[in-house]
Formats: C-alpha cells, sequence, structure tokens
C-alpha cells in the first residue's frame, strides 16, 4: 500500500506525489484495524455454537414435572419436553443435564 502510494509513475508531476511520512502514517492504522478484524473473524469462527438446540448441549435442567419417561424441563430459561429411557425416571424439581439434543422439525 505505501508503495503504491508513494510510487505514482515517473511522468508525474512533483506536485502530484506522496510523501513517505503520509503514505506510512495512512497505512499503519489500515493494516492494525485489518490484523483486528481478522483476527475478530477468527475468534468467533472457532467459538462453540451458542444458540437453539445445540447450543443447550451439556447444560444444566430442572424439572419442571417428573420425568417419567417424558415431563416438563427448564433450561436457560427455556421450557421444553425431554424425553428419557424408560428405565431411568426423575422426580420434580430434579437438576439434570442436556445430553442430546434433537432440532425442531
Amino acid at each position: 500500500m505505501v508503495l503504491g502510494a508513494v510510487s505514482p509513475g515517473r511522468f508525474a508531476a512533483p506536485e502530484l506525489r506522496i510523501r513517505w511520512s503520509v503514505a506510512i502514517a495512512l497505512a499503519v492504522p489500515f493494516a492494525a484495524i485489518t490484523t483486528l478484524l481478522v483476527t475478530l473473524v477468527i475468534q468467533a469462527r472457532s467459538n462453540k455454537v451458542l444458540t437453539g438446540a445445540y447450543g443447550m448441549l451439556g447444560e444444566a435442567a430442572v424439572a419442571v414435572t417428573a420425568l417419567n419417561p417424558t415431563g416438563k424441563v427448564t433450561v436457560r430459561g427455556n421450557t421444553g419436553t425431554p424425553s428419557r429411557r424408560p428405565d431411568r425416571q426423575s422426580n420434580r424439581g430434579a437438576r439434570l443435564q442436556l445430553l442430546l439434543s434433537r432440532a425442531p422439525t
């Protein structure tokens, strides 16, 4: 960017040329901003999904009704209807962990 700014051509008039100090003073902040934005994009792309059904995997849930094998639970303020294996039951108020999630269809 700096080299392109200071070399407009051999035939350009001297008053049309940009000085090195001006070119560097403009290029350095633009390079810093670009580096910061690229870093933020890379971090955002590598973060875990925090929305939807898959964002709730591993979260703590509280049974609103008895799970026998279905019932109501609350996860992060959202109430849903999970199901458990028929041989396992949970009472009302039990603390659970969401292990498998199916996206709503």
